[in-house]
């Protein structure tokens, strides 16, 4: 079943990375601020690093606070009952640190496709998630995740205003994900 569903996910992975949701973003030029690249990237990497070190304020400081995560494809694509839409930086940051935060993580950002406009972005990135429970770590479910966010601008800071994560591929067990 995992090595169909890679297969098939890889095609689209490609298709989706060439023309993607916003087209805009397969063209992306570096911001005219390398700090505002930086920041944006660094909203996501404040994320990964928030859940892989049980860092809560850290998670917290890549939200705003009406953020919103949407997990509806990861829950499909791996059969799995997750809440389709985390809604508010707070009940987000609750949500995933209680389940993620005991879990042996690893959240590897790469490729990022940034498009500013004023004091809003859009990025595009891919994410490969390490899941291990904490007392077995014999088990794991590794992910390929493409990650389509909007950032907004807060100060010096950018925080993610909507999150939205689609599984390429996984290996594994999902059921790890939900401390089962």
């Amino acid at each position: 079943m995992n090595e169909q569903f890679a297969e098939k996910n890889i095609n689209t992975l490609e298709t989706n990375l060439t023309t993607g949701a916003d087209p805009n973003l397969a063209v992306t030029t570096i911001p005219d601020s390398v700090q505002d690249y930086l920041g944006i990237a660094d909203a996501l990497y404040r994320y990964g690093t928030g859940i892989d070190l049980n860092d809560a304020a850290l998670f917290a400081s890549a939200f705003s606070e009406n953020a919103v995560v949407d997990f509806s494809a990861v829950a499909r694509k791996l059969g799995l009952e997750l809440p389709p839409l985390l809604i508010g930086g707070e009940n987000i940051v609750q949500h995933i640190i209680s389940v993620a935060g005991p879990h042996t993580t690893t959240h590897v950002v790469t490729n990022p496709r940034i498009r500013v406009e004023g004091d809003t972005a859009k990025m595009l990135a891919l994410v490969e998630a390490t899941h291990l429970p904490p007392d077995d770590h014999s088990r794991h479910c590794l992910m390929k995740n493409r990650y389509d966010v909007d950032l907004i601008r807060d100060g010096k800071d950018w925080r993610i205003c909507r999150l939205t994560i689609d599984t390429t591929w996984f290996t594994g067990d999902p059921q790890v994900l939900l401390s089962k």
